[in-house]
This record gives C-alpha cells, sequence and structure tokens, in this order.
C-alpha cells in the first residue's frame, strides 16, 4: 500500500493508502476536504495513534487517543468527524478564518454551535495554548 501511495500523484490516493488498515485517519485539511468544504491538500495529512511511518507526501501527526475521538468514514477513508476536523485546524489557521469557517458549516446546516460546542468541551485539554477555543459570536 506504501509503495502506491509514494508513486500516486493523486494526493486522496496517497491519503487513502496512509489511513487504511494503520489506524490512522483523515486529519486537519484532509478531513475537511472529505467533508467537501476545502480543496483537497496537496499533502494529505493523517493522524494515528501508532508508529505509523513517515510516507513520501503524507503528513503524520501523532495523537496518543485516536481511537477515543469522533472519527466517522468518509469515502472509504477513516476521517475525523466534522466537528473535530474543525477545531482540529484551530491552531493552524487564523482566528478570522476559523470563524469563517465554524460560520460556514453552521450557515450550511452541515452541523450546529451546540454540537461543536460539545466537541470543543469534550476534547479542550488537546487545544493549543497558543489559540482559545472559539466563542459563540466572537468576532
Amino acid at each position: 500500500m506504501y509503495v502506491l501511495a509514494e508513486a500516486a500523484n493523486d494526493p486522496l490516493t496517497r491519503l487513502a493508502a496512509a489511513a487504511m488498515g494503520c489506524e490512522a485517519a483523515a486529519w486537519g485539511p484532509s478531513a475537511l476536504a472529505l467533508w467537501g468544504l476545502r480543496p483537497f491538500p496537496q499533502t494529505p495529512v493523517v493522524a494515528t495513534a501508532s508508529q505509523l511511518h513517515e510516507t513520501i507526501g503524507v503528513e503524520v501527526r501523532s495523537i496518543a487517543a485516536l481511537g477515543q475521538l469522533p472519527l466517522v468514514e468518509r469515502r472509504g477513508i477513516p476521517t475525523a468527524s466534522l466537528e473535530l476536523a474543525v477545531i482540529s485546524l484551530a491552531y493552524l489557521i487564523s482566528e478570522r478564518s476559523l470563524h469563517d469557517l465554524i460560520d460556514q458549516v453552521i450557515r450550511d446546516r452541515l452541523t450546529t454551535w451546540e454540537q461543536l460546542e460539545r466537541v470543543i468541551v469534550r476534547y479542550r485539554r488537546r487545544w493549543r495554548s497558543a489559540h482559545a477555543a472559539p466563542r459563540r459570536g466572537a468576532r
């Protein structure tokens, strides 16, 4: 599977090969793309609880409790839930971009503020100290 991923020019193929059967899941911008919210990133991102080796063209993030996080399957690939995908970007994008993304998913009725808030509260310890969790109505 890794050989196919390394030879593939398609980021989705690399993501699928890295995530399938390796206790890994699409994460961050890759998860959002699978939810149809952003163009697919050139470098796919997976999160894993195991010692998945870096594959060419795939960014691997270690998350010890991956199995305890809300994961779903999108396009046959284990993926962070929409709410988790949104909040996982909190430390990667500007505060304004984060609020725009939250507005978009709520406006498009993909989730509710209450569902986002539940994930934020439940996984608050995972937030990076550099960024505050989004607040209802904050701009």
